[in-house]
């Protein structure tokens, strides 16, 4: 690597809204819950 670059680009992320992260946390552990049978 070159410890002298300087030219940093990082995407840019849109924030999501805490309630449809919670909900899709939610959904996420009620589907593997119901795989674990």
């Amino acid at each position: 690597m070159n410890p002298n670059y300087n030219n940093f680009r990082f995407p840019q992320i849109k924030a999501h809204p805490w309630h449809k992260v919670c909900i899709s946390i939610s959904l996420l552990r009620h589907v593997f819950s119901s795989n674990q049978s």
